[in-house]
């Protein structure tokens, strides 16, 4: 018996139920020569025993040497939540071990960084939001009910099977029926033509017989042709049904596909838009460095005024009024920012981000403004 080896592509996890996880196994079986295998398990070991699970009805789920293969179980959330070991097994002889799977759909809670106050003169340019998850509860949903709908075409498809074998054999046993009285008309003709042959005694007994025969030949025959038409209207009504549990099948398909699209250009959008204001915070983070330089620069012209002597004194007060001045409008307005900030980070929407950073740059254009007023007042 040649080796068994599975090249996985995909295994993770998905929320599905409060007390159920649904686990999806994507990948190809591999082996060296030609090899049977048999049903497939999930085996989960958590330290204490190991769980055996056995999949989700669906297709693709019976392991095919060489072809693509997948196939999705239904677990305890509490048994994924510890650290227990993974592996797949596909009969006797065929056991992988499988990694951790990765989790899908799940809401990352980051607890928020504390705001370090504020010191004077120099303020330190605050981080940019933390991105805010995008809702997969739709998708799951469309994926439940997809499953479900799945679930429901197989049973009645396993239905439809049974009643075309209930059919079957209902015609087998008219068609043998039908044998075994054409085999006692023609064993009844015999008789009757070897006892005419002795010298016709019993001549209207046996054309009694022959006729009660040929009666039950025609009853017969009739069932067999009922037995008949029930089956191949019993076969084209099955077609019909696959035909339509097909077209279900792909419209479903479709119709998680595109919510699939959606999920992809909505986060598409909120990249963009979280990108559009992190650039936005690094712009305002950039300004306030400029206003420090500004502030330093008084700094400087105030000290040197106070060398000069008593009569730089009264414009060195002016000097340090105007920079007091600066400076509680900065630390105001980097106040003012990081409160923006926190709104911003609160915010899950595109539109509500937009919305704060126009008004971000309307307080930055406000204290570009100041700043360039308190450089006039100091020139004068």
């Amino acid at each position: 018996m040649s080796p068994v080896d599975f090249e996985i592509e995909r295994f993770e996890q998905v929320p599905a139920t409060p007390g159920r996880s649904l686990v999806r196994i994507t990948g190809r079986w591999r082996a060296d020569g030609p090899q049977r295998l048999g049903p497939a398990a999930l085996l989960i070991d958590d330290g204490r025993r190991t769980h055996r699970l056995d999949p989700l009805p669906g297709p693709g789920s019976s392991p095919a040497g060489g072809g693509a293969w997948q196939a999705a179980f239904s677990v305890p959330t509490d048994l994924m939540r510890t650290r227990a070991a993974f592996a797949l097994e596909a009969g006797a002889g065929a056991l992988v071990d499988l990694p951790r799977p990765t989790e899908r759909g799940g809401r990352l809670r980051r607890a928020a960084a504390p705001v370090a106050a504020p010191a004077p003169p120099v303020a330190k340019p605050v981080a940019p939001p933390a991105p805010a998850p995008v809702d997969s509860s739709r998708a799951l949903r469309d994926e439940r009910r997809l499953r479900e709908d799945a679930e429901r075409l197989a049973e009645q498809r396993r239905q439809a099977m049974a009643e075309l074998e209930r059919s079957l054999e209902a015609e087998r046993a008219a068609r043998a029926e039908a044998v075994a009285q054409a085999h006692a008309e023609a064993t009844a003709r015999a008789k009757a033509e070897t006892a005419a042959a002795r010298g016709g005694q019993g001549v209207r007994e046996l054309e009694q017989a022959l006729a009660e025969l040929t009666q039950e030949r025609e009853t017969a025959d009739r069932r067999a042709a009922e037995a008949e038409r029930a089956m191949l209207h019993a076969r084209d009504e099955l077609g019909d049904q696959l035909s339509r549990e097909h077209t279900a099948v792909s419209e479903a398909r479709d119709r998680a596909e595109e919510a699939q699209r959606a999920a992809a250009v909505a986060a598409e959008e909120t990249a963009r838009e979280r990108g559009r204001v992190r650039d936005s915070v690094r712009a305002g983070a950039e300004q306030l460095e400029r206003a420090q330089a500004q502030i330093a620069a008084l700094t400087a012209e105030r000290e040197q005024l106070s060398e000069r002597g008593e009569a730089a004194a009264a414009r060195a007060q002016e000097l340090e009024t105007v920079r007091d001045q600066a400076a509680t409008q900065t630390a105001a307005r980097v106040a003012a920012e990081r409160q923006a900030l926190q709104a911003v980070e609160a915010q899950t929407t595109a539109e509500d981000a937009r919305r704060a950073a126009a008004q971000l740059a309307e307080e930055r254009a406000a204290a570009a403004e100041g700043h360039a007023e308190a450089q006039r007042k100091t020139e004068a």
